[in-house]
């Protein structure tokens, strides 16, 4: 509910499903649920929220555009459409980040956080205040001295190349410096056919990669936490296992075999239009017992540091979450778990997973998003996953 108040919504209703569920119903402006209210809303519920909405109309609401500025010079990706009254914490929240990401540079670099409509880039007294269009909220990355710079001016122009001739290391080719003007038609029609066949590589290019050799996808809930992230984009290694005949489950050329650890994405037993991810506990043949939440591989105890319990209350003791099995894993099947043992639903709830269905190894996150931050998790993109 909170979540929904900051994102300036008005709530409508609120019912009681049963003992565990209740269902909210607000208003919000559409701008404040595309960019990431999902993504939060899965992380403060650990998960277990779910969220639906429609669109009801349109109302008039006082906004305002925010720009960020590096050197006087406007960065339109940077750019957002904030409430009038969030505006100053939304700008002030975008210069101190970018002042934290921005290394020291040996020159100065003014970060400049901009609210309003108006062209204007104000400097710090080069006029009244009151002849200001908008606010600019400005932080400055100081450097330890401003050198080199009339050097790299001299290289430059030395680099220029010969008067009256292309410049050094460039290549003259066009057709009419060389006699061979083609008419403009052809020269249109030319052109419309290279970037027809550099679109028809380039979707050819995309499918199969995607199809054999790899395929992005984003982490939804917490149920791998501490190893995967609700929000982490991650890529899966779909040969590993071996290449399949596409849209079919048969293998053409078989790799290798999962192993235990590995963690997997595989299409969801009871529903195989979704995609899970887990990680492989027990392969065909193994015996799989779990006593007061501790794993026991054919007897044995397992020593998994990755794995994390939060519920350490006996009260909320779960019979197959806490204490399952012992059950032997069949041929060309998998038993798999979360890491966040807790509030996982995996093998203990639904079964095994066929060989057949794993489409894949997760191996590296590319791009991560915080969503109760509203911010980029730099230290995890390039991680590898293990």
């Amino acid at each position: 509910m909170k979540l929904c108040q900051d994102r300036r919504g008005t709530q409508k209703d609120m019912n009681y499903l049963d003992v565990g569920r209740v269902m909210v119903n607000y208003e919000l402006p559409l701008n404040e649920v595309i960019l990431d209210f999902y993504d939060r809303l899965k992380s403060l519920s650990h998960g277990y929220a779910s969220l639906d909405y429609e669109f009801i109309g349109y109302r008039e609401a006082d906004l305002v555009k925010v720009d960020i500025l590096l050197n006087g010079e406007t960065v339109d990706a940077l750019s957002i459409i904030a409430a009038k009254d969030k505006s100053q914490a939304r700008a002030r929240q975008l210069a101190e980040k970018m002042k934290e990401l921005i290394p020291q540079q040996m020159f100065e670099v003014a970060i400049q956080a901009a609210i309003g409509e108006q062209d204007h880039r104000a400097r710090d007294g080069q006029r009244p205040a009151q002849e200001r269009d908008r606010q600019v909220l400005r932080r400055r990355h100081h450097a330890q001295a401003q050198i080199l710079r009339e050097a790299e001016g001299r290289q430059e122009t030395n680099e220029a190349g010969r008067p009256g001739g292309d410049p050094t290391g460039s290549l003259s080719c066009s057709p009419e410096s060389s006699g061979l003007a083609l008419p403009e038609e052809n020269k249109l029609k030319s052109t419309i056919r290279e970037y027809a066949e550099t679109l028809v590589i380039a979707i050819i290019l995309a499918l199969v990669i995607r199809t054999f050799v790899v395929q992005a996808f984003k982490i939804p809930s917490g149920s791998m936490i501490p190893t995967l992230n609700i929000g982490d984009h991650i890529l899966v290694n779909k040969f590993i296992y071996g290449v399949r005949l596409p849209f079919t489950d048969v293998t053409l050329i078989p790799i290798r075999e999962p192993h235990r650890g590995d963690i997997i994405v595989f299409r969801f037993p009871k529903d195989e239009s979704k995609d899970f991810i887990k990680r492989v506990v027990g392969l065909p043949g193994d015996t799989i017992e779990v006593k007061n939440k501790e794993v026991y591989l054919n007897g044995q105890k397992q020593d998994e540091s990755y794995a994390i319990h939060e519920d350490d209350n006996p009260a909320h003791s779960v019979p197959d979450r806490d204490n399952f099995g012992p059950v032997s894993v069949p041929k060309d099947s998998y038993f798999v778990m979360g890491d966040n043992r807790d509030h996982s639903l995996d093998s203990r709830f639904w079964g095994f997973v066929d060989f057949s269905k794993i489409k894949g190894q997760a191996f590296i996150i590319y791009w991560s998003w915080d969503g109760e931050a509203s911010w980029v998790r730099w230290n995890r993109i390039g991680k590898l996953i293990h």
